[in-house]
């Protein structure tokens, strides 16, 4: 590894692939990318096999960020019948 090789970390890599950090570590734990060491706790992976990866790889398609699903609207009965508790009643 040449002192010029970009390193990034396992989120920016992530971000890139617009994945999640455990599917990078799968990746890894299968052989398809490599991660390497810096320090004691810090995990990094060049840039370049982010790029060889996708190019390699044509099932990891880069999808847009994430986006959550809408909200239920809570009006009609629904939102009547949850807020309106019957009390229970001791005989």
């Amino acid at each position: 590894m040449s002192p010029t090789t970009e390193l990034i970390t396992v989120k920016e890599a992530a971000r890139r692939l617009a994945i999640c950090r455990t599917t990078i570590y799968r990746l890894a734990w299968s052989g398809r990318l490599k991660l390497y060491r810096v320090g004691e706790r810090s995990t990094r992976v060049r840039a370049a096999d982010i790029e060889t990866l996708l190019a390699e790889a044509p099932e990891i398609q880069l999808r847009g960020p994430y986006e959550p699903p809408p909200r239920r609207s809570q009006t009609g009965t629904d939102a009547a019948a949850k807020t309106a508790r019957t009390p229970k009643t001791s005989t």
